[in-house]
């Protein structure tokens, strides 16, 4: 297995927000964040700000508000796409943008600052890239399907369109559902084994069923385009084992509440 930095060495705080954050790179803030306080049978508590898997808009609006506040942005310069496990990456070039822009887009680059670009996951990877040096960030959300299909490379080549270079990103991955917990069947195995034949440490043969390793897989698929092993930074957290800290599709269900991961280019 490729070696990647653990939590320890993140350095990361915790806020009056149910978020932690750290700094990624010079003027880059990266963050992520946690259920909160946990309402018996309300599987959208406390902190959620997705907007399209069923929660009440006016608690979206108000961890939205609170979050903006926090990062001392307008509500506009808070861009979370409508995700849909496409491999399909928008630029975002000026705000306020309009919101077709968002819909089946699930990575999002921009080298404006003071936007503050954020994905939606509840096991998936949320994926956050910076070079701080052209002063490009990106947010990624990379499922078993984006996986697959290298969303995380597509990201990167909307960065160097932007003039960033590769040796020069540094990334940043959340919490997600780990190897340890991520089961799948055959039809999965078999759509990893075409996309990663060379590597021998994404898919983990055990009984009843294999596991897949999507960390490693997103980690290989970006070495591949020139990221620096030592640049790449993973929280380690397993949103499946602490589905009370974040939000777990497979624990709690479809219909529930989203972890957000963000980046930011401050001013």
């Amino acid at each position: 297995m490729i070696g990647t930095k653990t939590p320890s060495h993140l350095n990361m705080t915790n806020n009056h927000l149910p978020i932690i954050e750290k700094a990624l790179a010079p003027s880059v803030r990266v963050f992520f964040s946690q259920r909160g306080k946990i309402i018996d049978n309300d599987n959208y508590s406390s902190f959620n700000a997705c907007h399209y898997t069923g929660d009440i808009p006016s608690h979206i609006e108000q961890n939205r508000k609170a979050l903006c506040q926090h990062f001392g942005i307008s509500q506009e310069n808070l861009i979370i796409p409508r995700q849909t496990h496409s491999s399909n990456v928008s630029i975002i070039d000026h705000t306020p943008i309009n919101g077709d822009r968002l819909n089946n887009v699930d990575a999002i680059v921009t080298n404006v600052r003071g936007v503050l670009l954020a994905v939606n996951t509840a096991d998936c990877l949320p994926i956050l890239l910076a070079d701080a040096t052209a002063g490009v960030i990106a947010a990624v959300h990379s499922g078993w399907r984006g996986t697959v299909n290298r969303i995380s490379v597509n990201a990167i080549n909307a960065m160097k369109s932007l003039g960033a270079e590769a040796r020069n990103i540094k990334v940043f991955i959340g919490p997600s559902i780990k190897s340890c917990c991520f089961e799948v069947g055959d039809e999965v195995v078999e759509q990893f084994n075409r996309a990663f034949p060379q590597y021998n440490d994404i898919i983990i043969s055990t009984t009843p069923r294999p596991h897949i390793n999507l960390s490693q897989a997103c980690i290989h698929s970006m070495i591949e385009v020139g990221i620096d092993i030592n640049n790449i930074s993973d929280s380690g957290i397993c949103s499946h084992c602490n589905y009370k800290d974040y939000f777990s599709a497979r624990r709690v269900g479809i219909n529930s509440g989203r972890t957000l991961s963000g980046i930011i280019l401050e001013h």
